[in-house]
């Protein structure tokens, strides 16, 4: 009598779905994490834009900028290449930096730095939790996170109203 019960009830149209769509499960620690040390950080991004099929969004300050010239700008070439679309929002002031990100990928001069923020398909998000400028590379730190929904939902408006303002010499 259960059994035929059972038979009969949602739980068996939906244990049906999660067989037939295949459920993919992530382990929350796969999903999100803090890291510490320029070269943690910069590990991590690689490998971000080399996951990368859409799209590279960036906003950052101008240590960032200048590290992710000197660290990531083959990486973001090739990516560029390979028809992800790249775009750059940074304080630029190094003329040579900003010709060589001009040549791969769309940039936006900001007067001010706000930050560090990279989004990375709508699906990862990057955010610098400590002043770059201020902090010794080993103590610099952020944020990671495989999230669509903070990546949609939270990031790329922020993105989007960056982008939409007037730059320097616009």
């Amino acid at each position: 009598e259960r059994i035929e019960r059972l038979k009969n009830s949602h739980i068996i149209e939906e244990l049906e779905k999660i067989y037939n769509q295949s459920l993919d499960l992530v382990s929350p620690f796969e999903m999100t994490g803090t890291l510490k040390g320029r070269s943690t950080i910069d590990k991590q991004l690689q490998s971000m834009f080399k996951s990368a099929k859409e799209s590279i969004d960036i906003v950052t300050t101008e240590q960032g900028l200048r590290n992710l010239y000197e660290t990531h700008f083959r990486t973001l070439k090739k990516m560029s290449k390979n028809g992800v679309k790249i775009r750059i929002a940074a304080p630029f002031t190094d003329k040579e930096i900003f010709d060589a990100f001009s040549n791969i990928a769309e940039v936006k001069k900001i007067d001010s730095p706000l930050g560090r923020i990279i989004r990375v398909d709508n699906e990862h998000v990057f955010m610098g939790l400590t002043d770059d400028s201020e902090v010794h590379e080993t103590q610099d730190m952020v944020f990671w996170a495989r999230s669509p929904h903070v990546a949609s939902s939270v990031v790329e408006p922020i993105f989007r109203q960056i982008w939409s303002e007037k730059g320097v010499g616009e």
